[in-house]
């Protein structure tokens, strides 16, 4: 038992102790397409060897090849790539009439619907060729690209084009491939691996413009997704169009997190002292909080993994110097950290003012709900996202048991992000969750 106990003491130090980076995000993503498909070897020897990294990627369909091969691009739907439009025939769409532009668009995307339900695609003009004729008729979000790893030319080594596309590639990139030889099936594997082992997230484009909090428009040329300072902002008039508008009504009503005098910026991120406060909030705001017996704790009970008890004997007192008495956080920091729920930075520290991880913020949550771990069950599910080798090890025993009670993101529901800051909307989703599992909460 003390050496449990030790145990749990030194992982908890870890955890929190690690300094925050100062990027507004901290995960790479990038969005690999590829045209012209599908084809009859190629895109199934990519689908298998994409199946078996566990990446999603994005084609942009060919119509009369989709009437070739309906099976194959089904399939890619069917595994959760993102089918897009590439014309039905491949023509020059500036040496065409409009007439018949709308036509190569629209049979496409009849095509695509066959396979996949979806009618609303994103187009990508073949070779390029637009004019303001072309973007007012597509009629959809147009799709360019960043990364080219042949430079324009077809003719291009498989070396050289490897090269290209690992030492070109960008947090927000898109690149542009073919499926319809080896060469470019070599690069794209190559690259993948290469850059999957440097800490990229590989996103379909829907996936990209979502997480980077951008609304693609129709008749717009878009040539990468990158983060910025425009991620966070929101218009506050538009808040009942937001995706997490029901959890962030209940969490304001619920007064667990409040907005300020411009509203509630679902798109910020939370702070540390915001998860200290919110989390104290949550517990009653407490002047002595007793673990709250929930869904979730009883799971963690089922699942005989975790043992609970009073924290009270721990220390009642912290020596943060940046946290004086008085200030709108110092009562839920010194709660939180009497009950073992967050550390300082150090020991004279806790950084109140820096942002918190995805994982982190989980971490905090379930270590409120299942207060005092004893052991990892080997019994739990691992985590089930696209990235989970990305999740820390000490943060995918609480990543996987929201999810095995039943918790899934409105927002990501493939991909976790456990190093990106998470929102105040993201933890708006959460805490209500949470919250509305509490019968004297909800």
């Amino acid at each position: 038992m003390a050496k449990r106990i030790a145990y749990f003491i030194f992982i908890f130090f870890v955890v929190f102790s690690i300094k925050s980076p100062a990027q507004a995000n901290n995960t790479k993503l990038i969005a690999l397409t590829f045209d012209d498909g599908p084809h009859k070897t190629i895109t199934p020897q990519l689908l298998d060897e994409l199946a078996e990294r566990n990446v999603k990627v994005t084609f942009f369909l060919v119509g009369r090849s989709i009437e070739y091969y309906p099976e194959i691009a089904e399939r890619a739907a069917n595994e959760g790539h993102q089918l897009a439009n590439h014309s039905y025939s491949h023509p020059w769409f500036t040496k065409i009439s409009p007439a018949s532009i709308t036509d190569e668009l629209g049979r496409t995307n009849e095509l695509i619907a066959e396979v996949s339900g979806k009618t609303d695609n994103m187009v990508r003009i073949p070779y390029g060729d637009m004019s303001k004729t072309v973007m007012e008729l597509a009629g959809a979000p147009i799709i360019q690209w960043s990364v080219d790893p042949a430079n324009g030319y077809m003719s291009a080594s498989e070396e050289l084009m490897k090269k290209n596309l690992v030492a070109t590639a960008a947090d927000g990139a898109i690149a542009i491939l073919h499926d319809t030889g080896e060469k470019n099936l070599n690069v794209a594997l190559y690259a993948i691996d290469e850059l999957l082992a440097a800490g990229y997230e590989f996103v379909t484009l829907d996936e990209l413009f979502r997480l980077r909090g951008v609304q693609p428009e129709k008749g717009i040329v878009y040539y990468s997704v990158p983060s910025g300072p425009s991620e966070t902002y929101y218009d506050e008039s538009k808040l009942s169009e937001h995706w997490a508008a029901g959890d962030i009504d209940y969490v304001l009503k619920k007064r667990i997190i409040l907005g300020d005098g411009e509203g509630f910026s679902p798109n910020a991120y939370m702070s540390r002292a915001m998860a200290a406060t919110v989390l104290w909030r949550v517990a009653g705001s407490p002047e002595q909080a007793q673990p709250v017996q929930t869904g979730l704790t009883r799971f963690f009970m089922s699942r005989g993994s975790y043992s609970f008890s009073s924290l009270s004997s721990r220390s009642l007192c912290h020596s943060f110097a940046d946290v004086p008495e008085g200030q709108w956080y110092s009562q839920a920091v010194g709660w939180a950290y009497k009950n073992g729920y967050i550390k300082g930075i150090s020991e004279n520290s806790f950084a109140p003012n820096e942002y918190i991880t995805r994982e982190q913020f989980y971490t905090i949550l379930g270590r409120y709900a299942a207060e005092n771990q004893s052991r990892v069950s080997q019994t739990l599910k691992s985590c089930s996202y696209r990235d989970d080798v990305r999740i820390s090890p000490w943060a995918c025993e609480y990543v996987s048991l929201f999810r095995d009670c039943g918790f899934v993101s409105k927002n990501d529901k493939e991909i976790f992000r456990p190093l990106d800051y998470i929102s105040r909307a993201e933890a708006a989703e959460l805490i209500t969750w949470f919250m509305q599992d509490i019968p004297s909460a909800a």
